[in-house]
């Protein structure tokens, strides 16, 4: 009877070692979840500095998630060298996949559609296609300069 109990002990014991080491398995897995969620969070905005050093810019969507082949709004958010905000720009801009053996534009012409103060412009009618490296001129006009800026965005599955 004693060896049965010790037996029965024993197999009690490496349950409870089993189920400890799955609760941890599972919370590490939650773990590195959130991080990838932070990390995708803050991959989602771009940065550039003018080709003239005049001018830098951040460039977001609007949406948390984007969707392959539906339109989305983006804030393009400009600044002088000194980071004072640039108001009432004129902006042209041109967006393509000019690399990876693409060489078109995009299938939609984004253009700004607002001016929201404090240097940031709202720009409707980006359109992603296809997955890949977009990239995305802004021609700037403000303030008696010009500069160009270019930002490479990265459309990836991680975006979907």
């Amino acid at each position: 009877m004693t060896s049965s109990y010790c037996t029965l002990t024993q197999n009690k014991a490496k349950r409870k070692l089993g189920l400890v080491y799955l609760i941890g398995v599972v919370a590490m897995l939650g773990s590195l979840c959130a991080s990838a969620d932070e990390t995708e969070a803050l991959s989602l905005e771009w940065t550039a500095q003018g080709q003239a050093q005049q001018f830098s810019a951040s460039f977001s969507p609007i949406e948390s998630q984007l969707i392959l082949g539906q339109h989305s709004q983006w804030l393009l958010s400009l600044s002088e060298e000194n980071n004072s905000a640039i108001d009432n720009a004129s902006i042209a801009i041109s967006a393509g996949m000019f690399g990876e053996g693409h060489g078109h534009g995009m299938p939609a012409a984004p253009v700004v559609t607002e001016y929201l103060g404090n240097g940031v412009y709202k720009i409707e009618g980006v359109l992603f296609n296809m997955l890949g490296t977009w990239t995305f001129f802004f021609d700037v006009d403000a303030s008696g300069k010009r500069d160009r800026l270019r930002v490479d965005v990265d459309f990836n599955h991680s975006h979907l």
